[in-house]
């Protein structure tokens, strides 16, 4: 998956999504019409994390990095030279 981490002061979203507390730790969101997955929000953070495919134009985000490496898929193997992070 991919994820563009925004501020939340400066997040406008049109429409209002809906909410499901998917752990102690954080909310994620999701279109209350199609139930595509928005957003995973994590409390007491001033970030969220918006799944790419939310945005009009997701090229306009290049990623800076591969986190959560070590859970990734054993074929995949991405030789762009980002930075590989084992955790958030």
């Amino acid at each position: 998956m991919v994820w563009v981490t925004v501020e939340r002061r400066a997040l406008t979203i049109e429409g209002t999504p809906r909410v499901y507390r998917s752990s102690s730790r954080a909310e994620r969101w999701f279109c209350g019409e199609c139930g595509a997955q928005m957003a995973f929000a994590p409390d007491g953070k001033p970030t969220v994390d918006l799944m790419i495919g939310c945005f009009d134009q997701p090229e306009r985000f290049a990623p800076g990095e591969h986190s959560f490496f070590c859970e990734h898929i054993g074929w995949f193997d991405p030789a762009d030279g980002l930075p590989r992070r084992e955790g958030d």
